[in-house]
């Protein structure tokens, strides 16, 4: 029996931020961006929930990610659901973990005697840390994982001098970090009034309580920039076998009476309507169909068959959901797509921005993978003669051999 089989252990994992040093381009928090069809977050829970020891994990959110969030949980096995608690997040880090060890000390019942914090930006853990943790923590207050440093570092002071520093005494802190729950929490409750501290372990060494360190992992590092997104996902496609694959979906609506149509999602004012069965947005049409195309899973038509009533005015997101199911079902993600609106009007290039922005909320991929472009046949064809709207999309996807 181990030291820790018997103990109450919990999680808190901080997805609070809006990911403010992430480039312009990415629109969607870097927790909540897909790595290989799967958020960045849930990763890392993901990895907790292998451990039998992790009883619940607390979940620190950002109230305005919620439609994200939404996505995600109803993404993952109801068992794992029923463990996840979800707490409001506070402006600065600290202040978030503090707001999580508060709720959980109220819980009388349910007190837990190891804690472990963590950041959702960090995916990259190995999983089997969260056991050499446990089995170092005997006689401590925490323990922490860390890295050394392999370049010169230097001190700059206001006057610009530069003093070298001994490398060999420095080391980056990682996370996950475990600790004693009830010292991490009145640590926390004496650092309230002080400076904003940047981890927890350095509020337990600040009260004097004992850290212990062991090795971390390089390719644990945390997710800041672009590049390091980029990075994760070689990382990720490393460990699996991923083939290329496209799809091509093409799909006609004609006008009819009206002052409203769809595209992507967003409603665009005008004075005609498309014709449909469902909501007629003739782009998610094409869009569903390109995803079916691309996994060889027929088309819209027969598994949405206009000829049953119940499909009649449906929201389209119904059937590209359906369809990201069916892509998800095969493990695979989509890596970009490529939507050519085709009409004489309206004119659509204000509203292009938008549906770049909702189809990235939709797919769940960033917003620099999507394109949408909007053209006319120089008033040839059906289109030519203002009779209606025609799109064409390609995706590409990434999917197991």
């Amino acid at each position: 029996m181990t030291l820790y089989e018997n103990k109450l252990i919990n999680v808190i994992i901080t997805a609070a931020g809006n990911s403010s040093r992430i480039a312009n381009n990415h629109n969607i928090p870097k927790q909540y961006i897909k790595i290989n069809g799967k958020y960045i977050l849930l990763y890392s829970i993901e990895k907790f929930f292998l451990n039998k020891n992790i009883n619940r994990i607390y979940l620190c959110i950002n109230t305005d990610h919620y439609i994200y969030y939404n996505d995600l949980i109803n993404s993952i096995n109801s068992d794992i659901k029923e463990k996840i608690i979800i707490i409001k997040g506070s402006l600065t880090r600290q202040q978030s973990v503090y707001n999580c060890l508060k709720i959980i000390n109220n819980d009388k019942d349910n007190i837990p005697d190891l804690i472990f914090i963590h950041d959702a930006a960090r995916p990259n853990f190995d999983a089997n840390i969260i056991d050499d943790l446990l089995s170092n923590l005997e006689n401590r207050d925490g323990v922490i994982p860390v890295v050394p440093i392999f370049d010169t570092v230097k001190r700059l002071s206001k006057n610009s001098s530069i003093f070298t520093e001994n490398r060999d005494e420095l080391f980056l802190s990682q996370t996950p970090q475990l600790f004693s729950f009830r010292k991490l929490f009145n640590a926390h409750q004496l650092a309230i009034k002080d400076h904003i501290y940047t981890d927890d372990a350095e509020i337990c060494e600040h009260n004097n309580l004992i850290i212990y360190t062991i090795d971390g992992n390089i390719d644990n590092y945390k997710i800041t920039t672009t590049d390091d997104i980029i990075k994760f996902e070689s990382l990720i496609n490393e460990r699996f076998d991923m083939n290329s694959r496209v799809g091509l979906g093409f799909d006609v609506h004609k006008f009819t009476d009206g002052n409203n149509i769809k595209l992507c999602g967003i409603d665009i004012p005008f004075h005609k309507s498309l014709l449909g069965h469902s909501d007629a947005d003739v782009a998610l049409h094409a869009l569903t169909d390109a995803i079916y195309g691309s996994i060889g899973d027929g088309d819209i038509g027969e598994h949405f068959p206009p000829s049953e009533k119940k499909w009649a005015n449906s929201n389209s997101e119904i059937f590209l959901i359906h369809a990201l199911d069916k892509l998800k079902s095969r493990k695979a993600f989509i890596s970009n797509i490529d939507i050519v609106i085709i009409c004489e009007e309206p004119y659509l290039s204000k509203y292009k921005p938008l549906m770049v922005n909702n189809l990235s909320k939709l797919v769940g991929i960033e917003d620099n993978k999507i394109s949408v472009k909007a053209t006319t046949t120089e008033n040839l064809g059906f289109t030519g003669r203002k009779e209606g709207i025609a799109v064409q999309c390609i995706i590409s996807i990434n999917i197991p051999t």
